[in-house]
């Protein structure tokens, strides 16, 4: 049983490519294999091979590690070093410079079908390649193929990603920690539809949080209970409808303005000062204020018994019309 996993180059189909050879019963290695982008099984060679890539190559050294001996694939390693060489300028950076708007298929479409899922038709993403298009608003639109799984979990993996159900893609960030994510991992199974701008930022950086506006007191079961007595007993005395949702309306404003009083327990400075507090701020007029007595007697008066408390509320005084004085001539 071999120990160890070699990796060497393989001419197949006139394509260079990875050979993996490796015990046909070390299942954890072939399921390893199996997770990569790209990878075939070829029953002339009785072996796996993966694209011929430095992405590649450091996946299989990610998987396997010092069980891993890779022949003859010294190119693939030094064509990154180089790389680093020249985007480096000094400063010690080891990263791979993205395409400078080269290397993209101008041409290059997702592949979409049509299947019936839990009852109804569902649009899905097929084929072996991973397209990127750039949106109108400048993201990456990154088509993964429905069954690849792993390649849908490396893509969650890239900062600042998130689902477009429309277009049935993922959005990514143009950023170069995105292009150096997708060009590491699938290598020349990515097929760019798009030339990659020189200038990119570094990283994702994600807008600042929304400021929530404060939440609205909201009404809690005895106030409901309150309401709900109230809408009973003007039902019962035969008011219109109109009636029942203005006294309701009203009765709910006072309630809301001391949220955590028992209705039964609101002192009659209370609603005084919930009157005044409408006179300032809303600018009420006598007959709104008027309304508004009308509604807590209701309530105060005809469902609680608070008759007291309802005889001292104040009404607005009413103001006297002068009469129209004629003149001789009229």
């Amino acid at each position: 049983m071999r120990s160890s996993i070699t990796a060497c180059p393989l001419q197949y189909q006139g394509e260079t490519r990875i050979k993996i050879e490796l015990s046909p019963n070390d299942w954890d290695a072939i399921n390893k294999i199996k997770s990569m982008p790209g990878r075939k099984w070829s029953r002339t060679y009785s072996c796996w091979h993966v694209p011929h890539t430095e992405g590649a190559l450091q996946q299989l050294k990610i998987l396997f590690g010092d069980k891993l001996e890779a022949r003859q694939l010294e190119s693939l390693s030094g064509e990154r070093a180089g790389q680093a060489g020249q985007t480096g300028s000094g400063s010690g950076d080891s990263r791979p410079a993205p395409l400078q708007g080269s290397g993209y298929l101008a041409d290059i479409q997702p592949q979409f079908r049509i299947i019936n899922q839990y009852g109804s038709d569902c649009r899905i993403v097929v084929g072996d390649r991973l397209a990127l298009l750039r949106s109108a608003s400048g993201w990456i639109q990154a088509f993964v193929p429905h069954d690849k799984k792993n390649w849908i979990g490396h893509i969650k993996s890239i900062p600042g990603r998130r689902w477009d159900a429309g277009q049935r893609c993922w959005l990514l960030p143009m950023t170069a920690e995105s292009i150096h994510a997708i060009q590491d991992f699938f290598g020349e199974l990515a097929a760019f539809g798009f030339a990659i701008p020189e200038e990119l930022p570094e990283r994702w950086a994600p807008s600042p949080p929304h400021k929530r506006a404060a939440q609205k007191p909201r009404l809690g079961e005895p106030q409901r209970r309150a309401i709900s007595a109230l809408e009973e007993q003007l039902i019962l005395e035969g008011k219109r409808q109109r009636t029942v949702n203005s006294y309701r309306g009203i009765l709910a404003g006072l309630l809301l303005h001391y949220p955590k009083i028992e209705p039964a327990n609101i002192t009659l400075e209370q609603i005084n000062g919930y009157i005044i507090y409408k006179k300032k701020s809303a600018g009420i007029s006598d007959s709104t204020h008027n309304q508004i007595i009308n509604a807590l007697n209701a309530y105060f008066g005809r469902v609680l018994n608070q008759n007291d408390k309802v005889q001292k509320m104040k009404r607005p005084r009413k103001r006297r019309k002068l009469p129209n004085v004629l003149s001789k001539g009229e």
